[in-house]
This record gives structure tokens, sequence and C-alpha cells, in this order.
């Protein structure tokens, strides 16, 4: 897979001129370009003559409305299947799904925070969302895995459309490490590894800093690290990651000779990581203090890298992996955590928002009564036994079938029941 750099453009602004692409398609360095609401469409001519090249093109608004981030309020799933079904209804007829990928995403939220408990218990959870209490005035819920389930549906729409799909376009800095391990983003990660060529992550790495593109210490540019070594860490291939806008900061660039000297810095970064295919430099099209003003002044610096840089660029293409032959069938072996006997578990569940002295009093009555408790839905449901029920504290109403729904898929034959915090009392 090859790596280059190349623009960021959209509505307004200097845009790329077609010189830039026609000069890079005389050699085998890759045309990189990225554009937002004005169609590519010169990067697309020259890579159809035959150019290599990584192409990308996002609607932030779609018939005046932003087209940014899906409806946080729906199932994943669904939300999935309307924000797709949206923006591949208002596609440009220029769009070329055998040349350019599609974005459907920007900046989408990691968590989402409210000033109060009432207002975050507004928000479903969906079987796949945590909400923790940061502080008396900060509730927060965190949203990875649902980013996850959506990201997983809207790849598998795409591949049935036969349409190249980068997902999320996490904002510099984001997310955090941890929340590419959650189990649904985990889901998503191992399909796009299994689809380099039409499935990948987006992500935008910014210095924050015109005088040091290293700012940062590889928490902003090269923080696609964290996502390649939780890939690792469970055993999932890298995808095809491209660095959807890379720059400095959202309004300004530095002079030519420090950003070239900067490309060299971050080209070190980028091209022993050989699925990172690309980073668009921010920005050629119009608003954002007139940055394309300056930025303009670093295409032609930027090409003249790009060609000398000509070998240090090239890589071999990686297609996506065929799976190995299955193993032969292992005799069967004794299961870790099986239980020695058959017997009935009760596991009082008490959730990371139940407030310290209501938790106080459950875990006080549970032990009174014997019955293990804490407040994890995962250990509540998990062991092969035959009698599982698990008590939940506080859950909030509109959330109980969900979370019945959560038991059925991973801890199948789970009895679930509701309780109120205060009394103790059924709820349903």
């Amino acid at each position: 897979m090859l790596f280059s750099f190349g623009f960021h453009t959209g509505s307004g602004g200097t845009g790329v001129p077609k010189s830039f692409y026609d000069v890079l398609a005389t050699t085998d360095i890759q045309i990189v370009a990225k554009s937002a609401d004005v169609y590519p469409i010169d990067a697309q001519n020259v890579a159809k003559a035959g150019a290599k090249s990584f192409i990308v093109y996002r609607q932030s608004q779609i018939n005046g409305q932003s087209a940014d981030v899906p409806d946080y309020m729906l199932d994943p799933t669904e939300a999935a299947r309307r924000h797709w079904q949206w923006h591949k209804d208002n596609l440009p007829k220029e769009f070329d799904p055998a040349v350019c990928w599609l974005e459907t995403m920007n900046e989408i939220a990691k968590h989402l925070d409210y000033p109060t408990r009432a207002g975050a218990e507004k928000i479903p959870l969906h079987g796949v969302r945590q909400i923790e209490k940061i502080n008396d005035n900060l509730w927060r819920i965190y949203n990875e895995g649902w980013l996850g389930a959506f990201a997983y549906e809207t790849a598998r729409l795409a591949l049935a459309d036969g349409i190249k799909w980068l997902a999320f376009g996490w904002a510099t800095g984001e997310p955090e490490p941890q929340q590419w391990a959650h189990p649904e983003m985990l889901k998503f990660l191992t399909l796009a590894s299994q689809n380099r060529n039409r499935l990948g992550v987006a992500v935008h790495e910014y210095s924050l800093d015109t005088n040091n593109i290293l700012a940062g210490d590889g928490w902003l540019v090269g923080r696609f690290k964290h996502l390649v070594n939780i890939c690792r860490q469970n055993g999932i291939e890298e995808p095809t990651i491209f660095i959807s806008e890379f720059g400095w900061n959202a309004h300004d660039v530095p002079s030519e000779k420090t950003a070239v000297k900067h490309l060299d810095q971050a080209a070190n970064i980028y091209l022993p990581y050989p699925t990172v295919t690309g980073a668009a430099i921010w920005y050629l099209g119009g608003g954002f203090n007139n940055i394309h003003k300056k930025a303009s002044k670093l295409i032609e610096p930027v090409q003249a890298w790009l060609l000398q840089n000509r070998e240090r660029l090239s890589r071999q293409d990686i297609v996506d992996p065929v799976p190995p032959p299955p193993p032969p069938p292992a005799p069967p072996q004794p299961k870790d955590g099986q239980p020695r006997v058959q017997y009935r578990r009760v596991y009082w569940l008490v959730p990371d928002f139940v407030p310290d002295e209501e938790r106080a009093r459950i875990y006080r009555q549970a032990a009174i009564e014997n019955v293990t408790v804490g407040p994890s839905a995962d250990d509540a449901g998990i062991g092969n036994l035959k009698d599982k029920t698990v008590i939940v504290f506080g859950w909030p109403k509109q959330e109980q079938v969900a979370l019945r729904e959560w038991y059925k898929v991973h801890y199948p034959g789970t009895k679930v029941f509701f309780r109120d915090i205060f009394t103790g009392e059924p709820v349903s």
C-alpha cells in the first residue's frame, strides 16, 4: 500500500490545480485528494486514466442540514441504515465508487456529557453505552460502543453497495486509546481489516503548533498508533488508515520551508506503518480565516518534496488478507471457568451511576442475603450455568428492554429483573 501527502479542499478557496495531479500522474507516486462538498473531479479523472490514487469525498451538508454525525438517539443499527441511505441518496452524479472513497462521519462524539443525571438518563444506552458520574456537575455517557456498532452496520451496507467507506473521522487528539478496545469497536476493526481495499478508518492529526509538527509526543500527530496497538493486542491485522485532515491547526500553516521540514518528520512517523495510506493537508477550501491563501503557497513545495522522495514513498500494495484454511478440530479439552457442579446463581447488578449512599446500602443488604453483587453486566451473565438470574438496580426504565436484549445476545438464558434503588421493590 502506497503512502503520500495531498491536500484537503472544499467549497470556495483556492482548490488544487489540475497540474498538481498531472505531474504526479507521470510517476508512480500516489495521488492523495480529500474534498468536502466539492467533488474532486480532477483527481478522479487522472486516477481513471491510470494514476495511483487515494481519493476521498465527504458531504458536510445535505439539503442544508449538517451531515457529519448520525442520530445518537437511535439504536446504532437503525442509525447506520438511515445515515447511510441519506448519504447514498444524495451522492453527486460524478461519484465513481471504483475510484473514490466515501466518508459519512466527521469529528463524532467520543462521549456525551450532561450536567445532571436526569439529563444523561434521557440518552438511550442501547446496551452498548456506559454512564459514569465524573463529579456532581458532570455525568458522562461513553459512546465508543455505540459508534463501533454503528460503524459495523455501515460497513456491511457499504460492502453490499460496492462503495469504499472510511469510518469515524475522529478529531485530533481523539479517541482515547482504550476506546478502540470496546468489543463493538473490535468487531468493526476485524471486518475492516479483512476488507482493506474497501473499508478503512479516518482520523485527523494536527500538531496544534505551527513551529513543531511533533508537538504532543505522539498524542496528536502519530496518535493513530493507539489504534494499531489495540489491533495487535487483539490479534487483528491493522485496517487501512487515512489521515483525512493533517496539519498544524484549523486556521494557519507555517512557512513553506518549515512545512516541508515537518512533512519529512511526519513521513518518518507514517511510513513504517504499511496500512497508513495518506495524509490530506488542511486546507485549500474557503473559510477558516482564509487559510487557503497561506496553504496554497505549499502546493509547489509539497509537489517538489513528493518528487524528491519518490522511492521513499513507494510500497508494495497490500491486498485484503486471505483467511488461512481452518485447522483440524482439536480433541476436546477441559474448559476454563466451567462450574464444578451446576448451581443457581443470583447476581445483584449495581451500575456505576447508582449514587454512593444507595450503592453502599445495596451492598450491605447483599451481604446479609449472601448474594453476589457488583457493577459488571458481563460478570453477572458469564459462566456455563443453566440457572442464572440478574437483579438490576436503578436501570432507566426506557433502557430495560435493550438490556434484556443485550443479555439474550451475549449471555443467552440469563433471566433479568429490575428493582428500585431506594425501595428494593421490583419494577418493570
